[in-house]
């Protein structure tokens, strides 16, 4: 097993579409402090609730993109095992969202996509 400087040193690569957010808090507690997440879905359109969710703490993005119900009512909802768990959020729910995700986070970082060059 990993060493605490050794777990402090990798890079934990997230690629298993499941709630990224709780994700983060387990690799926390284990001790790991870099974490590259594969899948960045735009809130409500992903698979699973992605690093963006936490960060949309106005709805501002999840507005923009909001998927509606069968009422015709959009919702945040938070989804973990590539959507077949979900849930609906509530305001509240989604203030502790973000608090929990600023608490677990130093620095966060979007790279741009990358694609080969064709010939």
């Amino acid at each position: 097993f990993l060493s605490p400087e050794d777990k402090a040193s990798t890079l934990f690569i997230l690629d298993d579409q499941a709630d990224q957010l709780r994700r983060l808090e387990q690799l926390s507690r284990m001790g790991f402090q870099h974490v590259l997440v594969d899948e960045n879905f735009v809130p409500a359109m992903g698979v699973a609730f992605s690093v963006k969710d936490a960060c949309d703490k106005a709805g501002d993005l999840r507005l923009a993109f909001a998927r509606t119900d069968k009422s015709g009512e959009s919702s945040p909802r938070r989804c973990d095992n590539a959507r077949k768990d979900c849930k609906r959020m509530t305001p509240t729910e989604i203030e502790k969202a973000y608090e929990e995700f600023d608490s677990l986070i130093d620095t966060y970082w979007e790279g741009p996509p990358l694609a080969p060059l064709a010939r």
